[in-house]
């Protein structure tokens, strides 16, 4: 049985999206560009023979914030909050 890592609250609407490995545009018509980075980050939970290791906080990657700000978000203003406020919460 898989347990979850992070829970965020669901919201009255949302918007139907297009991606690919990242939201890219909703029908509101917010558009989203994307890119990598060689910066390094403490990672994910991880577990090793069903005992949780110490290491590793991440939650949401960016896959997943682009996605959550492309159902939530008309305006860029929106979605740079959404995503970062998700990042914070949920690491």
């Amino acid at each position: 049985e898989t347990e979850p890592i992070g829970h965020i609250p669901q919201v009255p609407e949302t918007w139907a999206y297009w991606d690919t490995e990242y939201g890219v545009q909703n029908e509101k018509g917010l558009s989203m560009g994307g890119g990598t980075s060689p910066s390094k980050i403490r990672g994910w939970p991880v577990k090793y023979y069903g005992q949780r290791l110490e290491y590793g906080y991440n939650r949401a990657g960016i896959e997943d914030l682009t996605k959550i700000a492309m159902e939530r978000c008309d305006t860029a203003r929106c979605a740079v909050e959404t995503m970062g406020g998700v990042a914070v919460e949920q690491g």
